[in-house]
């Protein structure tokens, strides 16, 4: 069985991303955030998507590159 980003996921199953929002209960910006990585999903969130899409959650990658970013820390 093929492994999805989240992108790919709602794709596959014909959703575009207000629609997916919409399902998920969340406004179209927050979705569009969570789906390019810029804020993450909850474990509640993931799980909901999963259902939605009827991929099973270990499947979906919902970490992106771009949710990734280390901070930097300044040593004294």
């Amino acid at each position: 069985m093929s492994e999805y980003t989240v992108k790919q996921a709602r794709q596959l199953r014909g959703y575009s991303q207000p629609e997916m929002a919409e399902l998920m209960g969340i406004s179209k910006n927050a979705y569009i955030m969570k789906e390019n990585g810029d804020s993450r999903f909850y474990v509640d969130e993931a799980y909901l998507f999963a259902d939605k899409v009827s991929i099973p959650f270990e499947k979906i990658f919902f970490l992106q590159p771009s949710s990734q970013k280390t901070e930097h820390r300044k040593e004294e």
